[in-house]
């Protein structure tokens, strides 16, 4: 075991001190030295153990450890918000408490976990926050402006209560709604006040959605603009990763969206695309129908790429490159139309 996790997870360690009657849990402490060999060596682990191996604590000290002493910013994803409530409202808190290194830790939301001062002003203006709820929705709407008057960090959590849809939605926006630079909000803008907490904090909690979100944008622009840059990633539950990476990385196709495909490509003109992307879908979901009849559906273990797209992509690749024609035909149309009529 290396020298701090004696120290800290030990017989005579910083928890027995702490704690009494403690007793060292040989399930955690492998945990915990695990997580550190993979930290100190950049290579990928996966760690498994039951109920009360105190996983959090098991990975957190060598977050902490690498944080404070190696200068390694850390992100915890977890798969939801009881696992990030227990992290920074428990598991964090302890670690504070009982080990001898300074850090800080922060939780990272989404952008429509926060209240949006535009937002609410706008909703005012329109008259949208009084006078068209029932009982129950002007109950909380009167809770959460009280609420907005008084919040230092327009985290929607603060509230005693989960406001309905309804409600939550006149004083909050998504990140595609955000004004971004042009908000007259900008510098009190709840959220970006704790994203600017993120970058300065050793350790940030947040959820896989925003990691993957984080994670595609990047692939896409090379930027940090949902996370901070870290240099260690801990995935808590992990197996509920996978699900929510495809919604970010993969992709999906249904026969109804290629038959609304093949109808575009024929208004566009081609008909033969449109029977081709017609023939290579009802190919492609006769072949997923089969598959999942068939005995290898319901094995464990199923059958990696049982179907092949490339066709039926192929052919969407084929419209797409219509649709980019058709657009570049029409865009010189109407500058050869405008450039005459100012001619």
């Amino acid at each position: 075991m290396s020298d701090y996790l004696s120290e800290v997870f030990g017989d005579c360690g910083l928890f027995a001190a702490r704690f009494p009657g403690y007793e060292m849990r040989e399930g955690q402490v492998a945990l915990a030295r695990m997580v550190d060999e993979a930290m100190r060596s950049g290579r990928h682990a996966l760690g498994e153990g039951p109920c009360g191996t105190g996983k959090g604590v098991a990975y957190g000290v060598p977050a902490v450890w690498h944080a404070r002493h190696r200068g390694k910013q850390v992100v915890i994803a977890t798969a939801n918000i009881a696992l990030q409530e227990q992290l920074v409202g428990k598991d964090l808190p302890l670690l504070a408490e009982v080990m001898p290194w300074p850090f800080t830790f922060t939780l990272l939301k989404g952008r429509n976990n926060f209240l949006c001062l535009d937002r609410l002003r706008e909703s005012e203006a329109r008259g949208e926050l009084a006078g068209l709820y029932d009982d129950e929705q002007d109950r909380q709407m009167r809770a959460v402006l009280a609420w907005a008057r008084e919040t230092r960090t327009g985290d929607v959590s603060e509230l005693p209560f989960v406001p309905l849809p309804q409600v939550w939605s006149k004083v909050s926006v998504s990140s595609d709604e955000c004004k971004g630079d042009g908000c007259p909000f900008r510098d009190e803008c709840f959220a970006e006040r704790a994203r600017a907490a993120a970058r300065e904090a050793d350790i940030v909690v947040t959820n896989y959605h925003l990691l993957f979100a984080h994670l595609a944008l990047r692939r896409e622009t090379g930027q940090d603009l949902v996370l901070p840059p870290f240099d260690l990633l801990v995935l808590d539950e992990a197996h509920e990763a996978a699900e929510i990476a495809r919604d970010f990385f993969g992709f999906s196709v249904s026969a109804h969206t290629a038959n609304r495909l093949a109808r575009y490509a024929a208004d566009l003109g081609d008909t033969r695309l449109a029977d081709r992307l017609r023939q290579r879908a009802a190919e492609l979901f006769d072949r997923v129908a089969a598959y999942a009849r068939s005995p290898l559906y319901r094995c464990r273990l199923r059958q990696p790429g049982f179907v092949d797209p490339s066709a039926l992509a192929r052919e969407m690749e084929a419209l797409a490159a219509l649709g980019e024609a058709v657009a570049d035909d029409e865009w010189r149309d109407r500058e050869e139309r405008a450039t005459g009529r100012t001619a």
